[in-house]
């Protein structure tokens, strides 16, 4: 799948006392900022669960984002997902790791995620009051964005937290121990 890219706002530049770039919303303006519709976090310097911690707190700060990154180098970054309408404020999403061979800008990882999606949802025949959101699938294992001349192939995989994890259901009792 190929997704043309053109990136209006210019680079993000990240400073150590101002660590998020809001796109399509003014920073300065909490609320307007609060739904914008990608957020980018600057986590390049620290430990990929730290960049989980850094992820969780964008989705935490913007509830009406509809993506939020977390850039981890020049080449990846974890993106969260938003599948719930937004009138829901309790965030319900995924998160992929959105990785390439080249270097790209800090918010072209975001982007394209935002991009495809807003392609695929514009393609459903649902009616205008459903929420698309809820019906929003994972991306593809691989897009091809284009940024200016430039083809950028861009592979995606699940991203999770790193940890154990041990679900147990207490009326199970196949699962009690």
């Amino acid at each position: 799948m190929r997704v043309r890219l053109i990136l209006l706002p210019p680079e993000p530049e990240f400073q150590n006392d101002h660590p998020t770039t809001h796109f399509l919303a003014p920073t300065g303006v909490p609320k307007i900022s609060e739904s914008a519709s990608v957020v980018v976090t600057d986590a390049r310097s620290t430990s990929y669960e730290k960049a989980f911690d850094l992820l969780h707190d964008g989705v935490q700060d913007h509830p009406g984002a509809r993506i939020v990154g977390a850039v981890t180098s020049d080449r990846s970054a974890l993106v969260w997902v938003r599948v719930q309408p937004r009138s829901v404020w309790e965030p319900a999403g995924y998160t992929v790791m959105v990785h390439s061979e080249d270097p790209g800008p800090a918010d072209l990882y975001p982007s394209v995620i935002y991009g495809w999606a807003r392609w695929w949802l514009e393609r459903l025949a649902v009616p205008a009051e459903y929420p698309r959101n809820v019906l929003l699938p994972r991306p593809p294992l691989l897009l091809d964005a284009l940024v200016g001349q430039d083809t950028v192939r861009l592979g995606i995989s699940s991203a999770e937290r790193p940890g154990q994890y041990e679900a147990r259901d207490p009326q199970d009792p196949t699962e009690w121990s």
